[in-house]
């Protein structure tokens, strides 16, 4: 039934709290995971039409959950599709090895976080 009744809703997302700190890291996370899904597309071109398609729809979605990001605040309750939340937590995972000393922590409690809520 459309619109979803509000039972619904909570059913098909997750609800999530995230702290300044890892707000932070996940910004830059999915900035950066959004830049390399945006270079891929050029790859994937000179491999084939459908791999182009494929690769620029993931970019596409890269790019949404990295805008959505932004309207997110400290101590803020969001609600997120699981998908969504396991690109974010991809992302986290792909910045490991760019993130400052003082973003490991937040890095780490921000997957914790993510994989409570989707029972990884």
């Amino acid at each position: 039934m459309y619109p979803p009744e509000p039972e619904d809703v909570r059913e098909m997302y997750l609800s999530i709290i995230f702290d300044a700190e890892e707000l932070e890291v996940i910004k830059l996370a999915c900035t950066m995971q959004s830049s390399r899904e945006d270079e891929l597309v050029d790859d994937a071109a000179g491999i084939g039409m459908d791999e182009m398609i494929e690769q620029a729809a993931k970019a596409n979605e890269m790019y949404l959950i990295s805008e959505t990001i932004v309207f997110m605040r400290p101590g803020q309750e969001t609600l997120m599709r699981s998908e969504d939340l396991l690109l974010i937590k991809n992302s986290l995972k792909n910045y490991r090895g760019h993130a400052s000393e003082g973003l490991s922590a937040p890095l780490e409690s921000a997957i914790a976080k993510i994989d409570l809520k989707i029972k990884v």
